[in-house]
């Protein structure tokens, strides 16, 4: 994806900051994206001394190494905007992760609330996520079972098709 700061990811860092003070073993938090925001990060990232901890690891275009992501992930996390990267990460079977009032397209409403993903209202709630998710591994590998389950059965391709098909009719 594209970084532009809509996306929330300073408050993901932020959130992160918070959690690993709380619980140092967190897993390494991966960024993928390249775009505006990326120096505002990167600075931000070594203002809170998290250089180790957090890895940018650019525009990643390949399927396959996005697959690896994907399935290596406990969460997917986008607090402020929720797009295709929804549908995708359930494919996956990783719990989506955002804010209830994220920017979407519809895809938000994938998300069934401590079921495939979890909601959020605030910096210090997403920190409490990062920590459960190492706390209470069990729980998050429901949700992640969860995540596929309904992407397999919710979310086939020829049904986001025949949405995307009939907001188009809609519209016209």
């Amino acid at each position: 994806g594209t970084l532009y700061r809509q996306k929330g990811i300073d408050e993901l860092i932020e959130a992160y900051s918070i959690a690993k003070k709380r619980r140092n073993e967190l897993p390494r938090l991966n960024i993928v994206g390249k775009g505006a925001e990326e120096q505002a990060i990167r600075e931000q990232i070594k203002m809170l001394g998290l250089e180790g901890d957090i890895n940018l690891c650019g525009a990643v275009y390949d399927e396959n190494i996005l697959k690896d992501y994907f399935l290596n992930a406990k969460l997917c996390i986008s607090p402020k905007q929720a797009g295709l990267s929804v549908p995708k990460s359930l494919g996956y079977g990783c719990p989506f992760v955002t804010r209830p009032n994220a920017i979407t397209g519809g895809e938000r409403n994938n998300v069934i609330d401590g079921h495939n993903g979890i909601y959020y209202n605030s910096v210090n709630e997403l920190a409490d996520i990062l920590v459960s998710s190492v706390e209470q591994e069990e729980k998050f590998a429901t949700m992640a079972n969860n995540a596929r389950e309904y992407y397999r059965n919710d979310c086939p391709p020829q049904k986001m098709a025949n949405g995307a098909l009939n907001a188009i009719r809609y519209v016209l």
